[in-house]
């Protein structure tokens, strides 16, 4: 019989440390806390990702995500635009190993398919062929665009956007896996995350990182990243098909696919459209994402989603389980 919304109001805290915002949600002082550290996800949670020891006492609020992490390579840039060099890169990356030794499988699952995650409903996700580890065939690719064992590979630089984190923890596993199955040299360089953006939207930034979530529960929201039409013809700055990836073969499938009203036949056309641009590998892509927010035992009715948007009218408070 209560009216909505239930609090009074809701305090933010932006935290740039994990560890402190999760030392500050033990102490009580936040009701919630967004995603675990990777170097403590092991003792917080078990295998089955259930909540262990001590944290068995708040609630654990786990779900996939409409998103996906990976690497942008600029397709105008002189060492990407050559496929076979794109693909090589995605051949040596060992995405399980990364999630299981680095995130402490803090994700959904390795990116071995395409840039739309499996987590977006009604779409065949699992029918897009992606890229698993294969460090013999990343080998064969870099030889046969002129590099035999990395020999004469250019130097690159990988940017990241400032804050360290799991970003800096994956960026240092990707260049370690890079030097070891191609001995190719990676340096990594880290900026402000709006100084981050610039570069990247104004193409000035050959290899970077970058995730993307869902704007809405639909394929386009993601294949957007490859339209043509979204790349500036004069070369100037282009937020959105930041790779600059033009395909005239992808244009058409993704247009048609835009126009169809049937359901089913607009999935399988995304799909189409995606195994193209997948196939001319313009991304690294990494992980799908899952997300993690622990809350304390007092709070009700925290509705989680994989858009992860949160609507906090109806959240209350349990007084009998604040004195426990």
């Amino acid at each position: 019989g209560n009216r909505l919304p239930l609090l009074d109001g809701v305090r933010f805290s932006f935290m740039k440390d994990d560890q402190m915002q999760l030392l500050e949600f033990q102490g009580g002082n936040l009701e919630e806390s967004y995603r675990i550290p990777n170097e403590f996800f092991a003792d917080i949670v078990d295998e089955r990702k259930q909540l262990k020891g001590p944290f068995a006492r708040f609630t654990l609020l786990r779900v996939p995500s409409v998103g996906t992490q990976y690497y942008g390579m600029l397709m105008t840039d002189p060492v990407f635009r050559d496929k076979r060099i794109r693909q090589a890169f995605n051949y040596a990356v060992d995405r399980s190993r990364i999630i299981r030794y680095v995130l402490r499988g803090q994700a959904y699952g390795p990116a071995i398919h395409g840039l739309v995650p499996p987590a977006l409903p009604g779409y065949p996700a699992d029918r897009v062929d992606g890229y698993t580890f294969d460090p013999v065939k990343a080998r064969a690719l870099l030889a046969e665009a002129g590099y035999p064992n990395g020999k004469g590979f250019p130097k690159v630089t990988l940017q990241l956007n400032a804050g360290g984190g799991r970003n800096a923890q994956v960026a240092e596993a990707i260049q370690g896996m890079l030097a070891e199955h191609l001995n190719v040299s990676i340096e990594l360089t880290q900026v402000e995350f709006a100084q981050h953006l610039e570069r990247i939207d104004a193409g000035q930034t050959g290899f970077y990182r970058l995730g993307w979530v869902g704007d809405y529960p639909d394929p386009e929201t993601f294949l957007n990243l490859y339209y043509g039409r979204l790349v500036p013809k004069d070369g100037g700055v282009g937020p959105i098909n930041s790779v600059r990836y033009v395909n005239p073969a992808f244009d058409a499938v993704f247009e048609q696919a835009i126009g169809t009203t049937d359901h089913a036949a607009r999935m399988e056309l995304f799909r189409q459209a995606e195994q193209i641009a997948i196939d001319d590998a313009p991304m690294l892509i990494l992980f799908y994402d899952e997300d993690y927010r622990l809350v304390q035992p007092y709070v009700r009715d925290y509705r989680n989603n994989a858009m992860d948007r949160r609507p906090y009218k109806f959240i209350w408070f349990d007084p009998s389980a604040q004195q426990r």
